[in-house]
This record gives C-alpha cells, structure tokens and sequence, in this order.
C-alpha cells in the first residue's frame, strides 16, 4: 500500500486530468476501513483553490462487503442520483489503473454533518430536522424511480430478493459466535413472514441517518452507496426507521429526527403508482428487522420491529422494543 507521500504524488500526477487543476496542495485521510477511505483534497484551480473529496478503495475487491459494487459503479450510481435530483456531490473523474492509486473516484466537497447523534441534537440544525424526514421520503422516491434498463443498472448490480438478505445478514450474524435468541428468532421469523414478490428497482442498501449528510439549510448529500443492489425498495424504508439509527431520540422513528407521516407524505409526493398491496421487504440487523409495504395507489407503510410490540401509530405498524 502507498504511503501518504506517495499517495498525493500519484495524485497530482492523475488529477492532470482534471479540467482547471493546477496544483494539489494538501492530502487528509479523514476516515476509512479495511477497504475504503475518504480523503479532503485542498487543490489550486485556475479559478481559486477549493477542497474535493477522494473516495478510493485500500484492500481487495472481495472486502466491500455484501452487495458491494464496487468504486467505479459507486461513483455511476452517485451521478445518476444526482441528476434524479437526489442531494449529492458533483462526480468530477475516475482514478485509472495507470494511476497506480486503485479503484477510486474524486468528487465536489459538500459540507455538513454526518454524525447522526450530532445531526439529532445540533442546535445549529434545529431547522433542518424540522423537514429532514419529508427530505428522506423524497430522496428514496428517486432512488427507487432510476431506470434500471437504460442507466445499464441492471448489468452493473446484483440483485438481491428479501429471502436472500435475510440469509446473508444471518450467516455474516452466525460467524461472531455469538448467539442471541431474538436475532435468531428475528431471522427465522423474516423468512417465514416474506413479501410477495414486487418489481424490483434500485435499493441504496444503507439509507439511515449516518450516511446523509445535514447542513443547516438541510439534507446537502446521501452518502455510502457501497451495499447498492436491485431489490424491494421498501426496505430502504423500513431501515431508516429502526431503532437503532434513532441515536437518543426513540420518540421520532424516522431516523431520531423526524415523524412516519412526514416520511410518507415526502416519498408519496415523488412516487410514480405502484401496482399490488402488501408488499415488504425485511432485514435482520443487530437486534433490529424493518420492512415496508405501498398501498395500490402509491402510499408507503413502514415498520421496525426489535422484539417487543409496545404500540402503534396512525398509517403504520410500530413495534419498539
């Protein structure tokens, strides 16, 4: 692996490419894994010095994790949300297997906050709570409505039905050794509670507080699309709103922040009609499942459930532990 000094040669010599550059002035690694690290630029443009973002991959391809597409597609998906109208950084180019950096992208640095305690109790954020659920719906009803067959999707992702998931995240469970009933209950419960089948679409994998990032004026980016596949698109519904991404706040089941109805009200209001009734789609997680159903005429039904039902709410199931 390259060092930092090696890093910001190779770098400097690749961001050539860019239109506008002129000089990378300082490398940061700012956080990353055994696979993946983000890293701020400061670069000297022709018109001004500004910061970028690199997204770049650290280990072997088969360490992305489940689902994982992989950089190169990463940055696609990224740019095709984008121009749906998802809040997200401008992608300005790929690394190239010349550059000797490995799979990678550079982006536009969007500032914010992407600590979801911190995104809870900001007083500086206080006015972007107020709207961020209703953004949220919106987000995914853009997601979900990409086209998987002219934007190539469908060749670029796996596809992943709820059974298959629910198998997955219990296996990657099994392999701590580390036995808990209600997960295992969750599990076997999942499979035998599988929605009907639906027509698949494109399921960001990972959508909860924690990978957006909030500025003051509100939602500025959706981040971390590396678990990214063709699935139901309720579940990236129903995660949002388990427990565990509520960081201090239970009382608000969208992501600590926000309410059901504004999630529902924001996803309806972008959403083309859906056909059927009763769909969902599950994941088991730590002590956590969630899952979703639409309504004929386009409503969406979300749910959490970690065990325990302690209640409800108006338009959805609700259970807490």
């Amino acid at each position: 692996m390259p060092d930092t000094d090696e890093i910001q040669s190779l770098l400097a010599d690749a961001l050539e490419s860019l239109d506008g550059f002129v000089a990378l002035h300082s490398l940061e690694r700012l956080s990353g894994g055994a696979s993946q690290a983000t890293y701020r630029l400061r670069v000297a443009m022709v018109d001004g010095e500004r910061s970028l973002a690199l997204r770049r991959s650290v280990g072997p391809a088969g360490e992305r994790g489940f689902g994982g597409p992989g950089l190169a597609v990463e940055a696609r998906l990224m740019g095709l949300a984008r121009r749906a109208g998802v809040p997200g950084p401008e992608v300005h180019m790929a690394l190239r297997p010349e550059d000797g950096l490995g799979e990678g992208f550079v982006m536009e640095w969007v500032e914010g906050e992407s600590i979801g305690s911190r995104i809870n109790r900001s007083d500086e954020l206080a006015s972007a709570r107020a709207g961020l659920a209703g953004e949220c719906g919106r987000a995914l009803a853009r997601i979900h409505a990409i086209d998987l067959d002219s934007t190539g999707l469908n060749d670029a992702l796996h596809e992943v039905d709820p059974a298959e998931e629910v198998r997955q995240t219990w296996e990657r469970y099994k392999g701590f050794h580390s036995p808990q009933p209600m997960i295992d209950f969750t599990a076997r419960w999942l499979l035998d509670h599988l929605p009907p089948e639906g027509e698949p679409a494109l399921v960001h994998g990972d959508f909860r507080n924690g990978n957006l990032l909030v500025a003051p004026t509100g939602m500025a980016a959706v981040l971390d699309w590396e678990i990214a596949h063709i699935g139901d698109p309720m579940r990236d519904l129903g995660w949002l709103c388990t427990a565990s991404w509520r960081f201090g706040h239970p009382e608000k089941p969208v992501g600590g922040f926000g309410s059901y109805e504004d999630l529902f009200a924001g996803y309806e209001a972008e959403s083309r009609p859906t056909s059927g009734s009763g769909r969902c789609s599950g994941r088991s997680g730590g002590r956590s499942a969630a899952w979703g159903w639409p309504t004929s005429t386009g409503p969406v039904r979300t749910a959490a459930w970690s065990g325990r039902r302690s209640g409800g709410v108006r338009r959805s199931a609700r259970w807490t532990a």
